[in-house]
């Protein structure tokens, strides 16, 4: 009997040894006689050849590399300073701390109390049987009873708690990748949220205020139209200039959008509809041409109501003059005085013809005025009405004169019965000088109107009226000389020249100075008028090439800005280089500050020159600063683009910490202090930072980053310094694509072709988790699954 146990037990060690467990000095014999120490030597090497030669191949690399694993786990934990294998755990407290560590919701740590060593030990033990499928091989009473507990106990069980721990720890990284992912989709989501709701109101406000601009309900008058011009202006100024500046960061924002997701892979950003910067773009063209539109209405309307205006003067002066003559007139007509001679007779009746001719040639006025009436009424002037009730008291005064006049010419009638005829000479002198007097006034009401142009074409025509005054006046000169002569022969024979005339020869010369002194006073008025209007072309044409030459200038350095903004390279060193133009750019605008001084100049010579219109050019001062600003917006936009992704290059997506850890972690396994680890101690290292890897894989990274090195006559692949420091920067930063989203999916679903909410809340925040389940599609074949492989898909470009 005993030949076949020691037979089949035999072929167990076999199979043992065929694992690579290798078996000193204990033979089938001694496990079948109960050699008690062989067996537990025995089972302590299958303990450390599949419990924890995983973590290490040697034995005191296996003990290094779970101690610092503890020691970093329950690191800042009070009453816990893990030192060694025994004492160090005899209170309970490393155990607790390490299982609070991973999983805060099993253990109040703050609540243990460090004396209860059994207490916390029958604690740790029975929350890792429960809860981590850890199995209680220890009794809390074996470790708390002894000085100094057994070392290997001790390992076995920390290893056991390590293996578990080491799997979460994958799961937690897992959730990091995925969580900077999400960190990045969502920040790219809330840009995209703002660029729309800022891009929709910028397009809003452009429709309101194109809708504003199209309004005609202009003032009816000139100081109401110039109030709205006023308000015209300061509108481009205060308002629309803040939102050409908008407009602007909108269009930044949305190119900021579009190189974050190229350069994170992401599929190109689509507005919503009516939201793409060609929107804008058309709805800013409308506005622009609102805009100008609003500007041309408002500059006829107020030529429009200065020449109301003018026709209102106008209307006063001449209404005025043919008032006085209705008065004067009407007090001639109404006279008792008939003459006692027949001269005075003939004289009284040929005044009387004198004035019927005035009388009709007075009329011609009436009709001047009722056309000025009607103009004013067609132009719905607000002193229309009033002009209106001014020409009806003038008609019903001078309807009154012709009955006069009939009444006067009986009576006079009558009395030539008795008269002799007057003397023809006082007749002809009074009709000469009432000519003259008339051509006189209206010459002087002519030469005293207001110069209202805005142009040499304009001004021709008003030259041209003097031109044809001041020739009509010296062919004149002869009749005031006729009547001078008149005059003189009427003194002679002792009668007065106005005894049929209301002129005397002295008012006949006075006209003659009044209208000869108008002539004098128009030329120098209009001599005046013509150097103005001459400075003021040579100010637009000015206006028109240097507004020109600086907006194709702005144009140049925006197109310049816009195409090395729009390849600023993928590599740091071409990032770099942009940056370097893009700074460039801040420093050339800098330097041609003085071209924008000289337009402002320019500008402020327009406006004190009161030139609002310009045919030579369609260009604002408005419209140059507001590209002005926006070129320094731009460049200020593409540098922080630029600078953005230069801090993303230089950031592999490793925190300071995690390098610290890598750091400490290559330091406390190379022991000598070479700079070097070989394969075990980078193995060893490794397990330290939670990376479980086979040999296989050891030996191919070895491969790949460890370098020759000869040492005491052989040579061996070790692992330099910054070969594993970019070792572990790779491993840790390279999760930002789709193939690394799905296999930190896969970690924390468990393996599963899908995830559920459970799933992701026992690892992530909610926030991000709420955001994953309102974006990812369901799974088809699972009713509470989510499909994270097609979601991780949608992710990359």
């Amino acid at each position: 009997m005993r030949i076949k146990k020691v037979l089949n037990v035999g072929v167990a060690l076999k199979f043992v040894e065929s694992k690579g467990v290798k078996l000193v000095g204990i033979g089938a014999e001694e496990i079948v006689d109960h050699n008690l120490k062989m067996i537990l030597g025995m089972i302590w090497t299958l303990i450390l050849r599949f419990q924890i030669q995983d973590i290490s191949e040697e034995e005191l690399s296996a003990k290094e590399a779970l101690l610092l694993w503890y020691q970093k786990k329950t690191k800042g934990y009070k009453n816990v300073n893990v030192q060694d294998f025994h004492r160090s755990f005899q209170d309970g407290l490393a155990w607790c701390a390490v299982i609070h560590k991973h999983r805060p919701d099993l253990i109040d740590f703050d609540s243990l109390n460090p004396s209860d060593s059994m207490g916390n030990l029958k604690l740790a033990f029975e929350i890792a049987d429960k809860h981590l499928d850890v199995p209680q091989i220890l009794d809390p009473a074996d470790i708390v009873d002894t000085a100094k507990p057994d070392e290997r106990s001790i390992i076995t069980y920390c290893s056991a708690l390590y293996h578990v721990f080491a799997k979460g720890q994958q799961a937690e990284q897992a959730a990091k990748n995925l969580a900077n992912a999400l960190d990045i989709q969502m920040q790219i989501a809330a840009l995209k949220d703002e660029y729309a709701r800022r891009a929709k109101a910028l397009l809003e406000w452009t429709h309101a205020a194109s809708a504003s601009l199209a309004e005609r309900n202009f003032p009816n008058s000139v100081e109401g139209v110039q109030t709205k011009i006023s308000e015209f202006k300061a509108w481009k100024k205060d308002e629309k200039a803040p939102k050409g500046n908008e407009k602007t960061e909108v269009e930044a924002l949305f190119n900021n959008i579009q190189t974050k997701l190229r350069l994170n892979k992401r599929a190109a950003y689509v507005p919503p509809a009516g939201l793409h910067p060609s929107d804008i773009d058309s709805a800013w063209s409308s506005l622009g041409k609102a805009e100008n539109d609003r500007g041309v209405a408002l500059r006829q309307e107020l030529r429009r109501q200065r020449y109301l205006a003018s026709l209102v003067a106008s209307f006063k002066l001449q209404a005025g003059s043919l008032s006085n003559w209705v008065a004067v007139k009407t007090k001639l007509l109404q006279s008792d005085t008939l003459g006692n001679t027949v001269d005075s007779v003939n004289a009284a009746l040929r005044n009387l013809e004198a004035f019927h001719e005035d009388y009709s040639a007075q009329s011609s006025k009436l009709t001047v005025l009722a056309d000025l009436s009607n103009k004013l009424a067609e132009g719905k002037s607000a002193d229309a009405d009033s002009v209106a009730s001014e020409l009806s008291s003038l008609q019903s005064s001078w309807d009154s004169l012709k009955p006069m006049y009939e009444s006067r010419k009986a009576a006079l009638e009558a009395q030539l019965e008795k008269l002799q005829a007057i003397q023809a000479m006082l007749v002809d002198f009074a009709k000469k000088a009432l000519a003259f007097a008339r051509f006189a006034e209206d010459s002087t009401q002519t030469l005293g109107e207001p110069v209202l142009v805005d142009s040499i074409e304009e001004l021709a025509a008003l030259e041209t009226r003097l031109a044809e005054i001041a020739d009509s006046v010296a062919q004149r000169q002869g009749d005031v000389a006729d009547l001078e002569s008149l005059a003189s022969k009427l003194h002679d024979a002792g009668v007065e020249e106005t005894t049929y005339s209301e002129y005397s020869i002295g008012d006949i010369k006075q006209h003659h100075s009044t209208v000869d002194a108008a002539v004098a006073e128009r030329k120098k008025v209009l001599a005046a008028e013509h150097a103005k209007q001459l400075q003021n072309e040579e100010l637009r044409k000015k206006w028109a090439s240097e507004a020109a030459a600086f907006s194709e200038w702005c144009n140049g350095r925006e197109a310049a800005i816009k195409d090395r903004s729009a390849n600023p390279g993928s590599s740091e060193v071409e990032l770099k280089a942009t940056l370097t133009n893009i700074e460039a750019f801040r420093a050339e605008l800098h330097s041609n500050q003085s071209k924008f001084d000289a337009i402002s100049h320019l500008a402020q010579q327009l406006e004190d020159a009161e030139i609002t219109e310009n045919k030579h050019s369609t260009l604002t001062f408005e419209n140059l600063k507001l590209q002005w600003d926006a070129l320094f917006a731009l460049q200020a936009n593409s540098q922080k683009i630029i600078e953005n992704e230069i801090l993303l290059k230089a950031h592999s997506g490793v925190t300071d910490e995690q390098l610290a850890e890598f750091k400490s972690a290559f330091a406390h396994f190379d022991k000598d202090n070479s700079g070097h680890l070989n394969r075990l101690e980078f193995k060893s290292c490794l397990q330290s930072l939670g990376e479980e890897l086979k040999d296989p894989e050891i030996e191919a990274l070895m491969n790949e980053y460890g370098l020759l090195i000869e040492e005491n006559g052989a040579t061996t692949r070790q692992l330099p310094f910054n070969s594993f420091v970019a070792y572990m920067i790779k491993k840790h930063s390279n999760t930002d694509n789709a193939q690394a989203i799905v296999e930190s999916f896969a970690t924390i679903a468990g393996g599963k072709e899908f995830v559920t909410a459970n799933d992701l809340r026992s690892v992530l925040p909610n926030d991000k988790v709420d955001y994953l389940l309102a974006h990812m599609p369901k799974h088809a074949s699972v009713e509470d699954g989510y499909d994270y492989k097609s979601y991780a898909a949608t992710l990359y470009a």
